[in-house]
């Protein structure tokens, strides 16, 4: 596991992303899909006690799953990060960890913040756990919004991004599989 100076701190990877770019439209379906298609599922098991029984393992899995239909209209889409029971035997356990909403605006909409009159995309994170002193599986949402701002990059290479964390820095994925947290 990185040491925990490594990794991006609360404060930087939850703060608000805003991209202003050429290619803002009709482009967020694709790219949310594309992040939640590259950021890799992971697998681990959950140990489930109860008052009366011993523990039970149960198999899980982590992965980001994207929706164009994200708490009403306040934004146009944005992703999640959840963890899933993949055993038949027990009932389906779903836990999510952070979510992020991504909402677009017309040029003029934050006061000439970002100039040349481009469109701007804005990716907020909404809600997340904190488990261990940190944002519970941070890996895959710094993984996630890496690929976010690099896929607007790619169709402008002229975009501009401000903001909390969005480079991704290998060491930050465990060798453990992602379940760091």
């Amino acid at each position: 596991m990185p040491e925990r100076s490594l990794f991006p701190q609360i404060a930087s990877i939850t703060s608000d992303l805003l991209i202003g770019t050429n290619a803002a439209d009709g482009l967020l379906p694709e790219v949310l899909q594309v992040v939640a298609t590259c950021v890799p599922q992971t697998s681990f098991t959950h140990s489930n006690t109860s008052r009366f029984k011993k523990a039970v393992e149960i198999p899980m899995v982590r992965g980001v799953f994207a929706g164009s239909d994200y708490h009403g209209a306040r934004f146009n889409g944005g992703f999640f990060c959840a963890d899933q029971s993949v055993d038949g035997l027990q009932p389906q356990m779903v836990s999510h960890r952070w979510r992020a909403g991504v909402s677009l605006f017309e040029p003029d909409a934050f006061n000439g913040l970002i100039e040349n009159r481009r469109s701007l995309v804005r990716l907020r994170v909404t809600n997340y756990e904190i488990y261990n002193h940190g944002v519970a599986a941070a890996q895959h949402l710094a993984l996630a919004r890496s690929i976010f701002v690099e896929c607007y990059e790619d169709f402008d290479p002229d975009a501009v991004v401000l903001g909390g964390q969005y480079r991704w820095d290998p060491a930050w994925w465990p060798d453990n599989g992602g379940y760091a947290s």
